[in-house]
């Protein structure tokens, strides 16, 4: 995977909320960024996946505990990658999100209204409001 340069990022935000309620997955942080995911998306942890949310994954699942523990704790490792991907650490787990060939997989917004959003087909095209 190839980083593509970040002009918004979520780097060493420190995470107020999480929550899944199928089919998104978002994550708050202290300073004013959400992450919102609305498409598969992969927990790991020690080199092994802990858990994999899906349309084919009991929509009514909890959120892992290690990422519940990841509240109050900042986020690292935050990488766009040059295919649309996106992928994070907190708690010592971490996020994985594919791109999606039919709609934006994720998308957040912050102070000032900042917003960067998958594209598909595309890059990840940061804007301001």
């Amino acid at each position: 995977m190839t980083a593509s340069p970040n002009l918004f990022t979520l780097e060493g935000g420190v995470v107020s909320c999480v929550e899944y309620d199928f089919p998104r997955f978002i994550l708050a942080t202290e300073d004013g960024w959400n992450l919102t995911i609305e498409s598969d998306l992969t927990f790991c942890a020690d080199g092994a996946v802990l858990h994999t949310l899906d349309e084919a994954t009991d929509h009514d699942i909890a959120i892992p505990d290690r990422l519940r523990a990841g509240i109050r704790c900042p986020i690292t490792g935050f990488v766009i990658g040059d295919d649309d991907s996106l992928h994070f650490e907190l708690a010592g787990c971490t996020v994985c999100v594919a791109q999606d060939p039919d709609y934006e997989a994720w998308s957040f917004i912050g102070p000032g209204h900042m917003l960067a959003m998958a594209r598909t087909g595309s890059r990840a095209v940061p804007t301001t409001h």
